[in-house]
């Protein structure tokens, strides 16, 4: 029985999302006294009559068209059901949509006859404003088309018309994506079909869900709200690919729009079930908006279903929880309402992912000479700032992540795991678990609570921005200073990202504090990796060295940098009147000695314990004080095992002199090169290292197979394969490990000619990427500054003077405050590539003066061209021009500002 009911719901699913599955066996019943109107324009008459063909068996009332909008008004007001024949024409004739729309607004079905339209997203005109998110039945091909599904949408649409929605109650409303895509962009549904068998499981414990299969009709937001209405719990099925949905903030995507609606209506009636593995780690594997969302959460483990089943354990589990939960709500995070309403006007970045996994590399026993160091300087007070200095490779994000971890800011599994009994545990901001964790050895110190923290990447875009970082920080105060939401709240900090550091410093930090009272608990903010920032000079300047004058004294600040230009200046004399610690030698060089010996201690199948301790010594000389070299070891040590064909390692082994790579370097010459083999040369080597080494963001692996021209099986086993050398995110992108190792393989004296790899290359093959794939988001991010990097600045222009790209790269973004970012970055990469003023393309200064209306709304770029260029304008921006498939304002003269003019007056503020 189960199996049938598995596949009918399937087939319905199909159906419902428009991909119409094959008809079933059993004739659709005769509707009675559904008047149908078919409402097309006149181009498509041919279409409309064998739609009529198709659907009137099924009516017992005649069928009428209509295709002039007075007409099709008339005939509306004798109809039940409008179908509107959906095309590029009938997108451009609004009067004919309006005309019907006014009169049955209700009972609009979409009918998709032209394959150009099959993106709903992409819809303009009066279709985009009537039939927002409606499903759509398609009609391509009349003598393929789904009929029972049709007639099925025109009785729902009857049903919402003259009953309204639906009043039948659920037990759950499940929400969950469809699954993963392959390199074709088609999604498996095998989360969705594992949908299906979790809502028929459910059914035999008395739980009825709420699935989109059976239940969506009509528009899909408002059936996605009346669902949730209607159901007491929100049932999330968390994968990967449902977090980052979440995380990633596309407001047009139906999950993101099912967890925020629930948020705000059911945000103490959710349950969450692990589909995978990683999921079931609330505490590391969750990230983001999804995690903040759902703090108090604990998941029900569904990740054993290799089978394609369920264990009935599990599904008694899940079906226990949410009969807790409708019987005992209780909120799923720490959120009040207000930060629910701030963290999206905010829309901070987070660095949690990176930061955990620092975390979990930290070995307890070592870094008790900087802790000391830093507990002294907090509990003497006698300055305001903290600043740990050494080069990379030493070991300072994994200081910063544990600073972090016990000042109660990060939790890490070790910590959920010993808290999961306590059922009386409370949020990440507990002061017992910071005095907890602080007592780690048996040393008396002040425990450090920290309040905020952000680690910059010099790999991210977002990651490395100094504003970013001050946002981020600015909503973590929001979860750990009592009343910093409400004082934040009331200021205005709509385009705080526009204004300069000093001013966005001020606006969401300073002011909100100083208003605060004296009365807080004294904490910390943690900025790592300042090195890896993209205007390290800036925030040196502007924060670092302002914050003792202009932070309350409750309020320190933490920073770890390399020793490097402006900022090893400003250590080296000391002019930013803070504690500075440089990493020794000495204590360094014990401190990575005793993490060898956890890591030797952990391999009892590869290394003769005996000889631990005199391996770990031999070991750390070796290493040149670098944690970064001891990343290498437990792969190294199993080959050398495995070659030795044998006993295990002993100290004799280990000191011979080319078993393991002295130092950094040739730890790094070895594995590169091992990489270089793997990969099939050096040729292929190369073209796979140079963009990842350009990129100025993580790469994903459809992108790295594109670029390679190879298929993506192929180029997720390389990524396997280097996993000591490439790190793969949450969100499926590949980045270096570390920075040092960009920078050698940059460096020809360090890596060699055979192994270094030039920018420049990576670059150009980003830039052919770009140009290949000119609608690719980070290809409107990114195509103009890896064209002139590459020296390729004549197609810069060209993208820079084509209206249809520009139109692109502008729309990126979900919001007016996203576009502005996007419209902003590209302003800012012209001025930085030295291109703002160059005589072949006004775009950049153009761009500058009409960011504020672009960013509202994308589609006004022909109205701005118009109205600052003119329509006699040789100007190629102009030339170019293509006029919006909706109704728009044309100007007939230019009334705005040309590209070339002077600002006359800036208004204070503005």
């Amino acid at each position: 029985r189960e199996v049938n009911d598995a596949a009918q719901a399937e087939a319905e699913l199909h159906t419902a999302a428009s991909e119409q599955a094959e008809a079933p066996l059993d004739p659709p019943e005769v509707l009675a006294d559904v008047a149908v109107l078919v409402v097309h324009d006149s181009a498509d008459e041919s279409l409309a009559e064998q739609l009529v063909d198709a659907i009137q068996p099924h009516l017992s009332v005649p069928v009428r068209t209509a295709s002039k909008a007075a007409e099709a008004e008339e005939a509306a007001k004798n109809a039940s059901v409008a179908l509107l024949l959906v095309s590029m024409a009938l997108q451009g004739n609004w009067m004919l949509v309006e005309a019907v729309a006014r009169v049955l607004p209700n009972a609009l079905v979409p009918i998709l006859i032209d394959k150009k339209m099959a993106n709903p997203k992409t819809w303009g005109g009066a279709i985009a404003w009537y039939l927002p998110n409606d499903l759509y039945v398609e009609f391509f091909e009349p003598e393929k088309a789904n009929i029972a599904f049709l007639v099925g949408q025109v009785k729902a649409a009857r049903t919402r018309a003259i009953e309204g929605t639906s009043v039948k109650k659920f037990h759950a409303f499940l929400s969950h994506e469809w699954g993963k895509k392959d390199k074709w962009g088609k999604e498996d549904k095998w989360v969705h079909k594992m949908a299906i068998e979790l809502a028929l499981r459910l059914r035999d414990h008395g739980i009825e869900t709420w699935l989109d299969a059976q239940q969506m009709s009509g528009s899909t937001d408002q059936s996605m709200a009346d669902g949730i209405d209607s159901s007491t719990v929100f049932l999330v099925l968390a994968t990967k690919g449902y977090m980052e949905k979440i995380n990633t903030g596309d407001r047009s995507d139906n999950c993101l729009k099912e967890f925020q609606y629930a948020g705000n209506k059911r945000f103490d009636r959710i349950v969450v079930a692990a589909l995978e593995e990683d999921m079931t780690k609330h505490a590391t594997g969750w990230t983001g908006r999804f995690q903040l969302a759902l703090t108090r959460q604990s998941p029900v483990d569904l990740s054993d279903c290799s089978n394609g089943s369920f264990p009935d354990e599990a599904i008694e589990r899940l079906a226990n929880a949410i009969q807790t939960r409708i019987d005992t709500p209780e909120a799923s995070s720490d959120l009040t309402p207000l930060m629910r309403d701030i963290y999206p006007r905010l829309n901070p970045c987070s660095s949690e992912a990176w930061a955990k996994g620092k975390a979990e590399n930290f070995t307890l026993g070592t870094r008790s000479w900087i802790v000391d160091e830093l507990c002294k300087w907090y509990s003497d007070n006698k300055s305001a700032v903290f600043i740990l200095v050494g080069d990379g490779g030493v070991g300072k994000s994994v200081i910063m992540a544990e600073l972090c971890h016990r000042g109660g800011a990060l939790e890490t599994d070790e910590y959920v795991e010993k808290s999961k009994a306590d059922e009386s545990a409370e949020p990440r901001r507990n002061s017992s678990r910071v005095r907890s964790l602080w007592r780690r050895s048996k040393k008396e110190r002040r425990p450090i609570s920290v309040a905020a923290y952000h680690f910059f990447r010099h790999d991210q875009v977002t990651g490395a921005a100094p504003k970013e970082a001050l946002v981020s920080i600015a909503w973590q105060l929001c979860l750990s200073v009592p009343g910093f939401a409400d004082v934040l709240d009331s200021v205005s900090f709509g385009g705080i990202r526009d204004k300069p550091l000093a001013d966005v410093f001020q606006t969401i930090l300073v002011d909100p504090l100083n208003n605060l009272g004296s009365d807080q608990t004294r904490q910390v903010v943690v900025l790592d990796a300042l090195d890896e920032c993209s205007k390290s000079d800036d925030v040196l300047t502007k924060v670092i060295r302002t914050w003792k004058d202009v932070m309350p004294s409750w309020l320190s600040l933490v920073v770890s940098t390399r020793p490097e230009g402006e900022n090893q200046r400003g250590i080296t004399n000391n002019s930013l009147d803070s504690k500075v610690l440089e990493l020794k030698d000495e204590e360094n060089f014990r401190d990575i000695e005793k993490h060898i010996e956890h890591l030797l201690c952990d391999m009892k199948d590869t290394v003769e314990q005996k000889d631990v301790a005199s391996c770990a010594k031999i070991l750390s000389e070796r290493s040149e004080g670098l944690f970064l070299w001891a990343s290498f070891l437990p792969e190294t040590l199993n080959r050398m095992h495995e070659k030795k064909q044998g006993g295990l390692l002993t100290s004799q082994d280990i000191l011979h002199e080319d078993a393991i790579p002295n130092g950094l370097g040739g730890m790094f010459h070895e594995y590169f090169k091992r990489l270089q083999k793997k990969v099939g040369g050096e040729k292929t080597y190369k073209m796979l290292l140079a963009p990842i080494v350009a990129a100025r963001e993580p790469l994903s692996v459809e992108q790295l197979s594109a670029v390679l021209h190879l298929e993506q099986d192929d180029m997720d086993d390389i990524v396997d394969d280097a996993s000591n050398l490439l790190y793969r995110g949450s969100d499926g992108r590949v980045a270096l490990i570390h920075k040092r190792m960009a920078d050698w393989l940059s460096d020809k004296k360090q890596s060699g000619k055979k192994l270094c790899v030039k920018k420049k290359d990576g670059h150009k093959q980003l830039a052919d990427y770009c140009s290949n794939s000119r609608d690719d988001v980070f290809s409107l991010r990114h195509a103009v500054f890896h064209l002139v990097q590459s020296g390729e600045h004549a197609k810069a222009f060209e993208l820079l003077n084509d209206f249809a790209w520009v139109q692109s790269a502008i729309s990126v973004g979900d919001d007016e405050a996203q576009r502005r970012a996007t419209i902003g970055n590209l302003i800012r990469d012209c001025a930085e590539l030295g291109i703002y003023f160059a005589p072949e393309s006004d775009t950049p200064r153009f761009l500058s003066k009409a960011v504020y209306a672009l960013s509202y709304d994308p589609n006004e770029l022909a109205s701005q061209v118009l109205a600052r260029l003119g329509h006699d304008s040789k100007d190629p921006l102009a030339r170019s021009l293509q006029t919006p498939d909706q109704p728009w304002l044309e100007p007939t003269r230019v009334t705005l500002a040309h590209p070339r003019d002077p600002l006359l007056h800036v208004l204070k503020g503005h």
